[in-house]
Parts: C-alpha cells; sequence; structure tokens
C-alpha cells in the first residue's frame, strides 16, 4: 500500500515544485482542473517504482519528465511492504548531455540499480505492466480492448499469488487434453461399435459359409454316388435286356427248329414262317415298351428306396427318443421334490407383527404430535427473540450514539427538541449527501459540524450562539433550500418541528475579517482569540455561524486577562469572554456615547459542545439493555432446548419407521418367496404331466415296419 509520494521538481507539477501525497487507507480520489498536476502523481508512481516511459505513453526519455527549467527531478515513495520498517524508494533523475536523462536509485537510503528495485516491486507483486493493477489515463482505450480471457488472465496475475494464472493456464491444458481424450474414447469406442457390428455381420455370413459347404459337400457326395447308381441301374437293365434277347434268341432257335421241320410242305411252313416273323417283330416291339416303362420305374425306385432308408433311420431312433424322454421325466420329478421340500422348509410368518407395527405407529403418532408442539414453541420463540434482537439493536445504537461526539450532540438535541424529528432530518440529509440527491453539499445540523480542541473555548461559543443556530441546516443553492424546506414540511414524515435552512451565497473561501481589530491587536490585556477562531468546520458552515453570531467581534481572554481595562481602553470592543465571566457592552441606538455594560457567569450548563450524555440516562439505557439480553439469552436457551426435543423425536421417529418398514420388507420377502416356490411348483407339476401323458415313441415300432415291408413289397414289384 503506498504510504507517501513526495515529488520535487517533476513534470507537470507547475503549479508547486514540490508535492506531497499522503493517501488514506480506502479509496483516494484526486479531483482538480485540467494542468494542476493530477497525472504527475501517476508519471511520478509508475518512473519511481521503476517503470519504463512506454508505460505512460506521454514520452519516450525519462529527462522529458523533469520540471520545465529545472537540471533534475526526483520522487521519493514510501510502501507497506508487509514488515514493521516500510520500504522507501527514492529515484532522481538529472539531464545528461549524450543519454539525455540518468536516474540514481535508493532503497531504504541504500544506493542500487534499476534491476534492484525491479527485483523489489517484483518480490511485492507490483505489476506496473499489468492494466488491471495500474491503469495510465493513456492506456484507457487499450484497456478497454482487453478480451474477457485477456481480462480474467491479467486479473488473476494482479491479485497476488504468481502461481493463479499459471495453474489456470495449466487447468485449461488438462481440460483441452481431457477434452481431446473424451473425443478419441468416443471415436475409438464408436469405431467399436462399427466393428462389433460388423463382426456379427461377417459371422452370419461365416455361418452361411459353412452351411453352403455342408450343402456343397452333400452335393458332391450325392453327385460322387450317382455314377455308380447309375452303373447299377443300367447293369441291371442291362442284364434284363441281355436275358431277353437270350429268351428272344432261344425262342428264335427254336422257331427255326420248327420252320426246320415244318419245311415240309414248304407252302405251310412258309405260312408258319412268316406267322413266326411277326411274333419275332411283335416280341422286339414288346421288349422296346418294357425298356421305356424301366426308364419310367427309376425315379419311382429311387423315392421308395429313400423312404425305406428314413423309416429304417426312425426305428433306430425310437429307443434314444425313449430313453430321453426318461430322463426329462426323472429330471422334472426331481425339480418338483426340490421345490416341494423349500416351499416346506419356508419359516412361518413372524407372530405378531400387526400388534407390534400398531404401537410403533401410535408412538409416532405421539412422537409427531409432540415435535409439532415443540417446532411450533420454537417457531413463536424465535419470533419473540427477533423482537428483542431488534430492541437489542436499538438500544445499543443509542448507547454507541452516546459514546460518539454526533451521536452525543444529535442525542442532546433530541431531548431539548422533545422528539428524534433532528435525527431523521439528519438521516435524510446525510442519505441525500451520499446519493447525490443535492446539487451541492447540504450541512447540518450546525452543532455536528463543529469541532473544539479547548473545552472552555466550547463553553463559551454555546454561551454566544442561540440554540435556534445550532440546529441549522445549511446549504450553497437556492433549490437544496427548497428541497429541504419541503421536506420538512410534510408531515407524514415524521418530523416534529420546522428546522431552519440558511443559503449561504458568500465565498466560502473568503477570509473572515475583524473589523474591530484582531486579537493580536489586544495581546497586551490577556486577548489571544476570537471566537470564528476557536473551532474548526466547513467553511460554509463557519460563515454561517460568524454572520448569525458575530463570533469575529466576540474576543477571548484568559484569566490574566484585565476586562475593565481593555473595555474601557478600547470602547469598539463590545463583546468579551474569560473563564470566569461574560463582558458585553450594549450602545444606545439613540445616542451612540450612552454604553451599559453587563457582566454576567460563565456557567457552562447547556453543554452542547463540552459535554456529553448524562450519566444517569446511559446507566438506565445500559440496564436496560442488560435485561433485554438477559431475555433474549434465555429465549435462546429454550430455543435449544425446543430445537433439541425436535431433534430427539426426529430421531426416535425415523427409527420407528424404520423398523416398520423392516417388518413390511420381511413379511414381503417372505409371502414373494413363497409365492414364487408356488408358482414354479405349479409349473414344475404341469411339465412332469405333460411329460407322463406324452405319447410312447414305441408305440409307432408297429407302423414303421409296415411301412418297411409295404416299401420293400413296392420296390421287389417294381423290379
Amino acid at each position: 500500500m503506498l504510504n507517501r509520494l513526495v515529488l520535487q521538481a517533476f513534470y507537470g507539477t507547475q503549479t508547486y515544485k514540490d508535492a506531497i501525497l499522503e493517501p488514506g487507507p480506502r479509496l483516494n480520489l484526486v479531483l482538480g482542473p485540467n494542468g494542476t498536476g493530477k497525472s504527475s502523481f501517476v508519471c511520478a508512481l509508475c518512473l519511481g517504482l521503476a517503470g519504463g516511459t512506454t508505460l505512460l505513453a506521454r514520452a519516450d526519455n525519462v529527462k522529458d519528465f523533469i520540471r520545465r527549467g529545472e537540471d533534475e527531478g526526483s520522487v521519493t515513495i514510501t510502501l507497506a511492504s508487509g514488515e514493521p520498517r516500510p520500504l522507501v524508494v527514492y529515484r532522481r533523475i538529472r539531464t545528461d548531455a549524450q543519454s539525455g536523462g540518468i536516474s540514481d536509485w535508493k532503497l531504504n537510503g541504500a544506493t542500487c540499480a534499476m534491476k534492484d528495485v525491479k527485483q523489489k516491486m517484483k518480490d511485492l507483486n507490483v505489476q506496473l505492466d499489468n492494466l488491471c493493477q495500474f491503469l495510465p489515463q493513456d492506456k484507457v482505450v487499450e484497456f478497454a480492448k482487453l478480451s474477457p480471457v485477456e481480462m480474467l488472465r491479467e486479473t488473476q496475475k494482479a491479485i497476488g499469488d504468481s502461481r493463479l494464472a499459471d495453474l489456470h493456464k495449466k487447468l485449461i491444458d488438462e481440460n483441452k487434453l481431457s477434452n481431446t481424450s473424451n473425443r478419441e474414447r468416443n471415436s475409438v469406442a464408436t469405431e467399436l461399435h462399427q466393428q462389433q457390428d460388423l463382426n456379427g455381420r461377417l459371422q452370419r455370413d461365416v455361418e452361411r459359409f459353412k452351411n453352403r459347404e455342408q450343402l456343397l459337400a452333400k452335393v458332391k457326395l450325392i453327385e460322387s454316388k450317382l455314377p455308380w447308381i447309375e452303373y447299377n441301374d443300367a447293369m441291371k437293365e442291362f442284364t434284363e435286356v441281355k436275358d431277353r434277347r437270350r429268351q428272344a434268341d432261344a425262342c428264335l432257335e427254336a422257331r427255326k427248329k420248327e420252320f426246320q421241320e415244318s419245311q415240309q410242305p414248304l407252302g405251310a411252313k412258309a405260312e408258319e414262317l412268316k406267322v413266326a416273323n411277326d411274333a419275332t417283330k411283335a416280341l422286339l416291339q414288346k421288349l422296346k415298351r418294357l425298356d421305356a416303362q424301366q426308364a419310367d420305374l427309376i425315379p419311382t425306385a429311387n423315392s421308395l428306396t429313400d423312404s425305406l432308408e428314413e423309416a429304417q433311420k426312425d426305428l433306430a431312433g425310437l429307443d434314444r427318443k425313449v430313453q430321453e424322454q426318461a430322463a426329462k421325466v426323472k429330471r422334472a420329478e426331481e425339480e418338483v421334490a426340490k421345490t416341494t421340500a423349500d416351499l416346506e422348509n419356508l419359516p412361518p410368518p413372524p407372530q405378531g407383527v400387526n400388534e407390534k407395527k400398531a404401537d410403533l405407529q401410535k408412538q409416532v403418532r405421539e412422537l409427531d404430535q409432540q415435535t409439532r408442539s415443540a417446532d411450533t414453541s420454537s417457531r413463536e420463540l424465535e419470533d419473540d427473540q427477533k423482537q428483542h434482537k431488534i430492541q437489542l439493536d436499538r438500544i445499543k445504537g443509542q448507547l454507541n450514539e452516546m459514546d460518539n461526539i454526533k451521536g452525543q450532540r444529535l442525542t442532546m438535541l433530541c431531548r431539548i427538541l422533545r422528539g428524534d424529528g433532528i435525527k431523521k432530518a439528519y438521516d435524510w440529509v446525510v442519505n441525500g449527501n451520499r446519493t447525490g440527491l443535492f446539487r451541492g453539499m447540504v450541512y447540518g445540523p450546525i452543532l455536528l459540524e463543529v469541532q473544539v480542541q479547548n473545552k472552555q473555548h466550547g463553553i463559551y461559543l454555546e454561551e454566544n450562539c442561540p440554540l435556534t443556530l445550532w440546529q441549522r441546516f445549511v446549504t450553497t443553492y437556492r433549490e437544496d433550500q427548497d428541497l429541504l424546506v419541503k421536506e420538512f414540511a410534510e408531515k407524514n414524515k415524521g418530523y416534529n418541528f420546522r428546522p431552519i435552512v440558511s443559503n449561504y451565497q458568500g465565498n466560502p473561501q473568503a477570509v473572515i475579517t475583524h473589523p474591530k481589530g484582531e486579537a493580536q491587536q489586544y495581546a497586551r490585556y490577556g486577548i489571544t482569540h476570537t471566537l470564528d477562531q476557536v473551532f474548526e468546520a466547513p467553511p460554509v458552515v463557519k460563515h454561517v455561524m460568524t454572520d448569525e453570531a458575530n463570533l469575529n467581534e466576540a474576543y477571548v481572554g484568559t484569566r490574566e486577562t484585565h476586562p475593565e481595562e481593555c473595555l474601557r481602553d478600547n470602547p469598539q470592543l463590545a463583546n468579551l469572554w474569560t473563564p470566569e465571566s461574560h463582558y458585553s457592552v450594549r450602545t444606545s441606538m439613540y445616542n451612540k456615547d450612552a454604553r451599559s455594560q453587563s457582566v454576567s457567569q460563565v456557567s457552562g450548563n447547556k453543554n452542547l459542545i463540552s459535554g456529553s450524555a448524562s450519566s444517569q440516562e446511559r446507566d438506565t439505557l445500559q440496564q436496560q439493555y442488560q435485561e433485554v439480553l438477559q431475555i433474549y439469552n434465555g429465549m435462546h436457551q429454550q430455543i435449544e432446548q425446543q430445537r433439541a426435543t425436535v431433534h430427539s423425536n426426529t430421531a426416535s421417529m425415523t427409527d420407528m419407521r424404520n423398523e416398520v418398514s423392516a417388518m413390511d420388507r420381511e413379511v414381503r420377502t417372505l409371502n414373494a418367496r413363497r409365492l414364487s416356490l408356488t408358482t414354479r411348483l405349479t409349473g414344475k407339476r404341469k411339465v412332469l404331466d405333460r411329460l407322463k401323458d406324452a405319447p410312447d415313441p414305441r408305440a409307432k415300432a408297429p407302423e414303421l415296419h409296415q411301412k418297411i415291408q409295404d416299401t420293400s413289397k413296392a420296390i421287389a414289384k417294381l423290379v
């Protein structure tokens, strides 16, 4: 934090050769017309902390920051460094014929180099090149052009921890890497799903290919058997034709023999020969028809052969089916027996569950009623406690007001005026000044604006100024005065009096004159001040008080003052205050030489400035505060007890409800198990009955035997 900034012969400070800035601990504003050196403080702060001229965009060489007409200038900066001893940085800039400007540096009085100052600023996290930490006037446009990301990065660097920006960047990189990994993972997962789908399709193709290979192998086997079958059929046909040829040859030989035997007589034999030839032709035609019938009967024979083989296979598989059916029946009987045993071994339903549940539910209802009652009581106590808290805050606020000067004075005004209207008016004015409601600054009540170091002087002011002056408000613009008068005139705002509002139209910075002479002129009589010199107040307020109460004509003395001598020798004086008495001289309006002098004792009974609220009133408020605090604490204990009761009852109800739920779950689980076993047993018995009622495969044996016989006969008949 900047504690002090000293400029000597520095650029821009044309009004003053030397300037000192001592900022406060909070927000500091430097206001003034153009050319008065506001920017000089910013330039001095930048250059004094080892910042470059490029950061300011005002000049390229440091010599240009020396005050016009001077050969050298200096900047002294005092910083709070977190150590008991503050850090003092000193930079002197001197003109140089060759380089244009050279600088001398010191840290805490020790000569050093510029890099040492830069390193120290880096240790203190002073970042002059960070627009979020140091923003010169000429860099505002550049600052406005920062993107949100750049603004965040610069702000992180400015907060203090240098690792924050690096960690943030690392977090961004990690986030990008994570997003990239997620995208790659999603891509790989998508590709995996695609490959799995493709693999499924290929698997189906593989199955179809295997089936095709099996079918092709079967076709190949059949094709390999086909020539042999064709050969057997052709051989059988050849044998049959050969037999018929042999029979035909035998018949032909017999006919020839008969022809030879019957050659005689020739005519008769010729006739017989013709008949034999006709018979031969008929036999040959019959042989051709038989060959055609044989070709037509081959497919029928093949079909009968396949049917015969299928019947033989079915007859051979009857025993296997009988065994499989017996095994299924045995397994079904075992499953029925096991399910029956499980059903019989189930535990019986628990006894007294309903009675126990009813008892627990009754206890839950009772506890719930108690909890609701305790919760209602707790809320009522909380409402009462809030009211007592408001009362405590109000009393504490009154005590705080008594403990501070303005609060004490405001309290005394409220007591004198018999109401809090003056306080409401003061709060309204303070809020208006803060929110910019008024055109100019509004002051008041005047009593709150006055600060007196000497208690005796405060007594003089109290006695010299009327009460109406102390409760007055002061404005500097007529429209502000009209606004205050209008506000205070509204009856519904709760102002129980009509505050006086004065509008000062003079020059507040004008020096207050003393028409009857300065106090130093009467020093030999023991006069030290005039009343306008014994207190501090805003210039406007001091001028109003002086004009209204003639403070510039009231003189202040001490116990060593000789008032009679002073008034005798200086007839122009008419108002003199000493610790014991007040001397007042009045001149007749009809005869200026007729003067009357009055002396009154200085009592100091008003206690407006010098006094404070009565201890009795404060003790009363303190006693009220303790009483209300005791009631508040008692309510807090009762609320805690009620909350503990609610918490305990809620926990008990939760345990009871859990116990009831556990009982219900146990009963439901047992019933569900019993229902499941019963359903399973019924299904198993149905399966067993269906297996027992299934027809015996051996009953098909006679039918298959008959089929084999019929097929064999049909084949034999074809042959």
